[in-house]
C-alpha cells in the first residue's frame, strides 16, 4: 500500500491489476498498521535530509526536503486510511516517547485480533 503514495491514481490501478490484486486484499494482510509520522511533521529538528549521516552512522541520501517528506508522508496515511486496525502515531515528546506509543499500539492490535494469545500467557 505504501507504493500507491508514490503513484498516480492511474499507475496504482495498473499495479493491481498486474498483481491480481485488490486494495481490500492488501489491507487484509495486516492485523494492524501503526504509521509513525515522519520528524519533518512535528520535530523538524530531528529531521535530516540530503547527505547525512543516519543514526547508526552510516552516510545516506534522503532526496525529500522536509515539506516533500510531509506530502508523502500524508499520502502513505490516506493509502492506508481504510485499514480497520491503523493507529497514527504523531510526533508528542521524545523519540523515545514515540517508540512507546507505538509498541503499546501494537499490544492493543495483537490483543485485539488474537485474544487467546494474551490469556494462554
Amino acid at each position: 500500500m505504501d507504493a500507491k503514495s508514490y503513484m498516480s491514481p492511474h499507475t496504482w490501478s495498473a499495479v493491481l491489476e498486474a498483481i491480481g490484486a485488490t486494495e481490500e486484499s492488501l489491507l487484509s494482510r495486516y492485523d494492524g498498521v501503526i504509521h509513525l509520522v515522519t520528524a519533518a511533521d512535528g520535530a523538524p529538528q530531528s529531521y535530516k535530509w540530503g547527505n547525512v549521516t543516519d543514526d547508526s552512522g552510516h552516510w545516506v541520501y534522503r532526496k525529500e526536503s522536509p515539506e516533500e517528506a510531509i506530502v508523502t508522508d500524508r499520502r502513505t496515511q490516506a493509502a492506508w486510511a481504510a485499514h480497520p486496525r491503523r493507529v497514527i502515531i504523531p510526533n508528542a515528546g521524545s523519540f523515545s516517547n514515540k517508540t512507546k506509543h507505538a509498541a503499546m499500539a501494537m499490544l492493543m492490535i495483537a490483543h485485539e485480533t488474537h485474544p487467546g494469545l494474551a490469556s494462554a500467557r
